[in-house]
């Protein structure tokens, strides 16, 4: 893999400075999630109200997807720095609709897709209530043709709405986890060398001093003391991401293997 250029370098900082503006974090992990997906106590409150409306209309429950979880996430935290006249409108800030931008997450294109949004409400129970209180958002809740779904909520004081919630739909079920390897067959991961001031928590702009995996680069990471959700990184003129314990699908399109002196962004919860 070839060095980050200067262009790839400054790509990785435009992307820094959009982190930081919306606070790309994942929330504290929630029991009831899937293990690839950390949910605040709001957002797992949300999904619980959307099932319910289902379940008592002997509809079944619909399970939590990270790939649309991310997606969700991201589009959530669009939200608050989009300022066109048709924020709501499903298209993002890069120009992507729905399909276009959950296939940019890895989710399968082959799929039902549907995706609602609401701003200013304050509390999971007001968001799920606008929404079951339009037509087609409650359609959206009470769809046949879907299994999973991702739900987010960015919350910014000081912006115009505050709370800013986008809820994500597919038919095709990725709620699992990826196996693990056989315990007898793994391949030891080796911390990758990391080079700058590793934060704790937040987004910070860093470099490979060896080279290795992705997995290497978490593992390098958490040596010194930040807990990554993902990393970011820019190679043939595209940002990739890797997000740390997604099924393996999601991060196929991430360099299985990083040269040293690469430039990266990292996520630390």
């Amino acid at each position: 893999m070839r060095l980050v250029t200067r262009t790839s370098v400054s790509a990785l900082w435009a992307l820094l400075a959009v982190c930081v503006l919306v606070g790309l974090l994942w929330s504290v992990s929630s029991p009831t999630a899937s293990a690839a997906v950390a949910l605040d106590p709001e957002e797992q409150t949300a999904i619980n109200l959307v099932n319910a409306e289902r379940t008592t209309r002997g509809l079944p429950a619909l399970k939590v997807s990270p790939t649309l979880q991310a997606a969700a996430e991201w589009m959530a935290a669009d939200l608050v720095v989009n300022t066109t006249p048709a924020i709501l409108a499903h298209t993002d800030t890069l120009g992507r609709g729905i399909r276009e931008r959950f296939n940019a997450f890895g989710y399968s294109p082959n799929s039902a897709i549907r995706e609602n949004l609401n701003l200013g409400q304050a509390t999971a129970a007001a968001s799920i209530t606008a929404w079951m209180n339009s037509p087609t958002h409650r359609d959206n809740n009470l769809a046949t043709d879907v299994s999973v779904l991702g739900l987010a909520l960015v919350v910014r004081p000081g912006t115009p709405y505050v709370y800013y919630w986008a809820l994500a739909f597919g038919s095709v079920d990725d709620s699992e986890p990826a196996a693990p390897a056989p315990t007898s067959t793994a391949t030891p991961v080796v911390a990758v060398t990391i080079s700058g001031s590793v934060p704790t928590s937040g987004v910070a702009l860093l470099q490979a001093s060896s080279s290795g995996s992705a997995e290497g680069i978490i593992a390098g990471l958490q040596s010194r003391g930040c807990s990554a959700t993902s990393v970011w990184l820019v190679t043939s003129g595209a940002m990739r991401g890797y997000l740390a314990g997604a099924p393996a699908f999601v991060n196929t399109a991430f360099p299985s293997s990083v040269a040293s002196g690469t430039a990266f962004i990292a996520v630390c919860r």
